[in-house]
């Protein structure tokens, strides 16, 4: 038997820590943890032998308590008797990817999941600016201060770092755009026109060269990176949804706790004396029913905002595979049942 991998969880103003171990075969009913101030020590079946260490940080020595065995999963909490003097930073994401366009130069947008053109007629646009992700609602263009609204012209096309905002005048509902070749949702009507997804289009210039679409992942990555930056406390609720090919809404409710202290240990080569490694991160309580909308909407400050199925998927995936790997099950709150995981650089 060894470990596969191991997560701390320190909760560094109570002094205390929440201990995940996974190993590659089911826990025996004997066995056996110790404390020393520089490691924790886990005896299986009198044989078995591990040592784990935090160089930054030490242990109250023999004080472990609320110890769960799940299958091959241990957990168990203990306190520290010292913590860096420096806290690790939270969760930031650095996107490898931003839309390229330039004035007046021919574009042909086309679904990049089947290549066909979103439409037969090609763009060009006289101005080409960028916008923030979270406040577009909130900015305005040419329409005096009687009229604050955002409203790009017919030339027009603005960007974030997830999408680009084109004018059109022939698509002005509440409607998803889906591509009509292989259905896949592209986009959002909004009040001026379009909103098209940047992990859903790729974008082709007139000289022949290809814009290819961003990672659905790296866009949600960086949505969350952004609220982060603005969140005014340490605790976050955001309510994030897309717009299926049927006009049907999907939810991803959020809780993001800005910092947190995180440690972690890969053990690909089945070593017996695990260092771990602090990591810059953030915790994430979430879940996806959608009962639960209104009554975040009422009782909490929220940041809502629209992604992209692809963006959607692809966090549900990626929160869905970190709560296996390092935690056990549901970590329920109330009657939400929410799942508990983390935000983490690499």
């Amino acid at each position: 038997m060894h470990i596969k991998h191991v997560c701390i969880e320190f909760e560094i103003y109570v002094l205390s820590c929440q201990v995940y171990i996974t190993f590659s075969d089911n826990v025996p009913i004997d066995y056996d943890i110790e404390m020393n101030i520089k490691s924790i020590k886990i005896t299986l079946a009198e044989k078995d032998i591990f040592f784990l260490q935090v160089k930054e940080y030490t242990f109250e020595e023999d004080d472990v308590r609320d110890i769960k065995v799940y299958g091959n999963k241990l957990v168990f909490r203990a306190q520290l008797n010292s913590c860096p003097d420096k806290e690790s930073s939270c969760f930031s994401f650095t996107s490898k990817y931003m839309p390229v366009l330039k004035n007046d130069e021919e574009v042909l947008i086309t679904c990049c999941s089947c290549q066909n053109l979103f439409n037969s007629k090609s763009y060009s646009f006289r101005r080409v600016l960028p916008v923030e992700i979270c406040d577009v609602n909130h900015m305005f263009c040419h329409g005096g201060t009687e009229n604050m609204v955002f409203q790009p012209q017919d030339d027009d096309c603005y960007y974030d770092k997830v999408s680009i905002y084109i004018r059109n005048k022939h698509w002005t509902s509440s409607n998803a755009i889906k591509c009509q070749n292989c259905n896949v949702c592209l986009g959002v009507c909004v009040e001026y026109g379009l909103r098209l997804w940047l992990d859903s289009i790729n974008i082709k210039f007139g000289n022949y060269d290809v814009q290819t679409h961003a990672l659905p992942y790296d866009c949600f990555a960086t949505i969350v990176d952004d609220i982060i930056k603005t969140m005014l406390g340490p605790i976050s609720h955001i309510i994030m949804k897309y717009k299926d090919s049927e006009n049907l809404n999907h939810y991803l409710l959020m809780k993001i706790i800005k910092k947190n202290e995180f440690a972690i240990a890969l053990n690909p080569s089945c070593s017996n004396v695990l260092t771990l490694d602090r990591k810059k991160c953030s915790s994430i309580i979430w879940h996806t029913s959608s009962e639960f909308v209104e009554k975040w909407r009422n009782d909490y400050y929220v940041t809502e905002i629209q992604i992209s199925e692809k963006m959607y998927l692809s966090a549900v995936k990626n929160l869905t595979e970190i709560n296996n790997q390092f935690l056990i099950g549901n970590y329920s709150t109330g009657q939400e049942k929410s799942k508990k995981s983390y935000l983490f650089n690499d």
